[in-house]
């Protein structure tokens, strides 16, 4: 079943921007279910504090940027994230809005790492999903969930702006892709394997024979005019993790987070193979995974090594193929 939209009533001088932002998230195919919630507490605090109209200012917004007693640092850093998007969303209609920082330090999690059997275990679960509805627009989304999932892991996108990725972004010549849509506005180019590069190629083909045209969307969703659904991914790929041997026998149970993070273990253990230097190759992959800074992607490193010495010792299998990142 499809994730069910939240909906709310907003009422304050904001409503109409906080409506529109929204909106526009949910056309790109977002859930947005967590950040209307938390813009209905926004509008809330815009009629208690009784401002008549939409000025986005820093005055006003400097008691909702604080940290309440009873909030984590989790909770505080969504909310500026939220205000964030709204002041960009009100600076993109041509008004002045005021762009709050978010330097609130939040600890992430570690993310389980998955050895290959679990990765073999998983993709097998992909390939073999058995359609409920067996109508062409599921037997056409069945297929290019296999493919997204393997993008995944073979080139370490993150989730949304794979979702958001455009038939125009695939560069055939050069086999690559343009990310347009990433995190902090970091475009960037995206080099991939000549495998990836021709299961690319085959999707398109294939979608364009089932559509009848050449869709705007890499993976276009139910509705071929909008991207796929990030949330529906998210729970195709819970469905079938449940479905493998390793379900409930792991520390943490992966993500679909979890095949970015393998992409990079994959990707360092392959340099040390060659005798590579890690911390010489460590700015390629941070400019191929998006990062803003190579202290992100150091701090990623340190993290998946506490993973990496118990993958190691689980891991029989090695033929899987992950894509080079270094610029050709």
């Amino acid at each position: 079943m499809p994730v069910k939209l939240k909906y709310y009533e907003y009422k304050s001088a904001l409503s109409t921007h906080i409506i529109g932002l929204v909106s526009e998230k949910r056309e790109l195919g977002y859930i947005y279910n967590n950040e209307a919630g938390i813009l209905k507490h926004l509008d809330d605090y815009w009629i208690n504090n009784q401002f008549s109209d939409s000025e986005f200012t820093s005055n006003r917004l400097e008691c909702w940027c604080q940290k309440t007693k009873t909030e984590q640092n989790k909770s505080l850093s969504n909310r500026i994230v939220v205000t964030r998007q709204l002041s960009f969303y009100i600076q993109s209609l041509g008004f002045s809005a005021y762009l709050p920082e978010n330097n609130i330090k939040v600890e992430k999690p570690l993310i389980h790492i998955l050895c290959s059997q679990e990765v073999q275990e998983l993709f097998a679960q992909f390939d073999a999903r058995i359609i409920v509805k067996n109508d062409p627009a599921n037997i056409r989304l069945n297929k290019a969930y296999c493919i997204y999932f393997r993008l995944i892991l073979c080139a370490g996108l993150r989730r949304t702006e794979s979702c958001l990725l455009k038939v125009s972004d695939f560069n055939l010549k050069e086999k690559c892709l343009k990310i347009t849509e990433a995190k902090n506005d970091k475009h960037r180019i995206v080099y991939l394997s000549d495998d990836v590069a021709d299961m690319l190629i085959k999707h398109i083909e294939e979608t364009k024979h089932i559509l009848g045209y050449t869709p705007e969307w890499m993976f276009p969703g139910y509705d071929p005019s909008k991207p796929i659904n990030s949330g529906t991914l998210s729970k195709r790929f819970n469905e079938a993790w449940s479905k493998t041997s390793f379900a409930g026998k792991v520390d943490k149970k992966p993500t679909l987070h979890s095949l970015r993070h393998t992409f990079v273990v994959m990707r360092i253990r392959q340099w040390e193979s060659e005798g590579k230097s890690v911390n010489e190759m460590l700015p390629y992959l941070s400019k191929h995974l998006g990062h803003v800074c190579i202290d992100d992607t150091y701090y990623y490193y340190q993290r998946i090594q506490e993973s990496l010495e118990h993958v190691r010792k689980k891991d029989t299998v090695s033929n899987l193929v992950i894509p080079e990142v270094l610029p050709r």
